[in-house]
């Protein structure tokens, strides 16, 4: 490895925060700015995503309510950090927990963080947070806590910070498009033509 790469690198791992011993969470957003969730709720709107503002153990619900109203279904593809939110609540959901495969046509996935100024989501790849989930379904379901939301994209970037950079930080807003066919806007160019948040508190 040359040495301006090393020097480069190392100084992302210092950005980051790679020398830190302490355990990342979610609610490093409230030391971070937080952001006001009814901005983050309007943007995420504005941005063509689809919002619910719920408690935690709603999302099974919300998830069987929001396939039937789309027509879809009664199967989803659940990233593994969100086994424990009470499925057997919803006995006609089939859930499949791993990850995502050409035949799931929808995905609930967890969104580490949102970015209030830009109505973003971050997602931050992990073992139990498959990359794929958030890109390869038709219809993503996405759960984000209220204390999670920061105020902008520095803010997120500061609650972000990890002992181990992560292999992927993916910072999504609305669903997938393009303007790039004959400058008409597209859904589902790159990832999910529909987004729908789930904005969860304790």
């Amino acid at each position: 490895m040359s040495a301006a790469r090393e020097r480069i690198l190392g100084r992302l791992r210092d950005r980051l925060g790679e020398g830190s011993q302490e355990s990342p969470h979610p609610s490093a957003a409230a030391s971070a700015r937080a952001g006001d969730v009814g901005v983050f709720c309007r943007r995420l709107e504005a941005a063509g995503a689809t919002v619910e503002r719920i408690p935690e153990d709603a999302v099974p619900q919300a998830v069987a309510q929001y396939l039937t109203q789309r027509n879809l279904a009664a199967r989803v593809r659940v990233s593994p950090a969100l086994a424990k939110l009470g499925w057997d609540a919803e006995p006609l959901l089939e859930t499949a927990f791993g990850i995502a495969d050409l035949d799931d046509a929808a995905a609930v996935v967890p969104a580490n963080l949102g970015v209030a100024e830009t109505g973003s989501l971050v997602h931050v790849s992990a073992g139990d947070n498959p990359t794929t989930n958030h890109f390869l379904p038709d219809h993503a379901i996405a759960v984000v806590a209220e204390d999670a939301v920061c105020a902008d994209l520095e803010a997120a970037f500061s609650a972000a910070s990890v002992s181990a950079m992560p292999r992927t930080v993916c910072l999504i807003t609305g669903p997938s498009r393009t303007g790039d066919i004959e400058q008409r806007i597209e859904l589902g160019a790159h990832g999910p033509r529909s987004l729908h948040v789930l904005v969860t508190r304790k």
